[in-house]
């Protein structure tokens, strides 16, 4: 079984997006949350294109 203190972490880490980017869809959330995981914990979960390349994942977004 996955260590269940992932949800509040993942949450928490949602809430304080929320509350710096009141304004943006759930979708660009969802985005930046991903993007922020990846910052947090050393490039684990980026994701790479078909021939191995990785993706710019930032969190610089202007909404």
């Amino acid at each position: 079984m996955r260590d269940i203190e992932r949800i509040d972490y993942l949450l928490e880490l949602l809430g304080d997006i929320w509350k710096d980017h009141q304004d943006v869809r759930f979708n660009q959330l969802i985005y930046l949350l991903h993007s922020k995981y990846i910052d947090i914990n050393g490039g684990i979960g980026r994701v790479e294109s078909d021939d191995g390349i990785n993706m710019p994942m930032t969190n610089s977004f202007h909404f």
